[in-house]
């Protein structure tokens, strides 16, 4: 322990890498669960302009830690499909 340098987290960065993964996890759980469905491109159009108009509401609710995952699986099928919402 030092005393001449005060407490400093290292490696935030993992940290925040940590928590978009639970999230998106979370929410990609969420969705597949609710559509009844295994992978996101099995997703229709309609099914995931309903995930990110949650994921906005979510944001302007809660912030960005509960929309992220949703964002994320939106952005995970448009990378899929070659179709964009966002």
């Amino acid at each position: 322990m030092s005393e001449e340098v005060g407490f400093r987290v290292h490696r935030a960065h993992k940290m925040m890498d940590w928590i978009e993964n639970e999230v998106t996890e979370w929410a990609q759980g969420i969705v597949f669960e609710h559509y009844g469905v295994e992978e996101v491109t099995e997703l229709s159009r309609d099914q995931i302009e309903e995930v990110a108009s949650e994921a906005d509401r979510l944001d302007e609710d809660y912030g960005d830690f509960i929309s992220l995952g949703f964002f994320n699986v939106v952005r995970w099928w448009e990378s899929e499909t070659e179709d964009y919402v966002l």
